[in-house]
C-alpha cells in the first residue's frame, strides 16, 4: 500500500520561472538551453536525481536526455553540460553541508537542461520536459517559447 502511495504523486515541483537561454555563438534564434530550479513539495519524499530521467520534446521531436552529473557523489554540481544534457548546477540550503544528488526538505535544485542541438526551442513552439524520477511520478513542465527570443527569457 504505502509503495503505491509513493508512486501515485509527484514529490517535486519548479519554484519560480522557468528560463530559456539562447546562445549567441552556435545559435543566434532559438533557445538552447532551460534553467529552472526544483524543490520537494510540502511533505515529499527526497528525490535522487542520479536517477531521474528527462523526456524533451516539442511538436516535431521527442529526446530522452541524459544526466551528466559530478562522479563524486558528495559534490555533483557541474557548471555546464553538452548537448541533450542535463546537470545540477547550484545547490540552495544543502542537507549536511553536501552538494549530493537528493532532493531533500529545504534544498533548491538550480537544473540546466541543454538541448539537442536537432531540436532547439524555435519562436512560438510550444514544448514539454518530462522529469521522472525512479520513485513517484513524473512531473511536466509545459510551456512556450516567446515570438521574439532574446538572451535569456521567461517561459509560460
Amino acid at each position: 500500500v504505502y509503495t503505491s502511495v509513493a508512486q501515485a504523486s509527484s514529490s517535486m515541483e519548479v519554484l519560480g520561472d522557468v528560463y530559456g537561454i539562447r546562445n549567441g555563438t552556435t545559435d543566434d534564434r532559438n533557445i538552447t538551453e532551460l534553467r529552472f530550479t526544483v524543490v520537494l513539495t510540502a511533505g515529499g519524499s527526497p528525490v535522487d536525481f542520479s536517477t531521474v530521467t528527462m523526456t524533451w520534446s516539442t511538436p516535431e521531436n521527442i529526446s530522452s536526455l541524459d544526466g551528466d552529473l559530478n562522479s563524486d557523489i558528495t559534490d555533483v554540481i557541474k557548471s555546464w553540460c553538452s548537448a541533450g544534457n542535463w546537470t545540477i548546477i547550484q545547490i540552495d540550503n544543502p542537507t549536511n553541508d553536501q552538494d549530493d544528488a537528493l532532493l531533500e526538505n529545504q534544498e533548491q535544485f538550480t537544473i540546466l537542461v541543454h538541448l539537442p542541438d536537432t531540436n532547439v526551442l524555435k519562436p512560438n513552439e510550444k514544448f514539454s520536459l518530462e522529469i521522472r524520477p525512479a520513485i513517484g511520478t513524473s512531473y511536466a513542465i509545459k510551456r512556450a517559447a516567446p515570438s521574439k527570443i532574446d538572451a535569456v527569457n521567461a517561459l509560460y
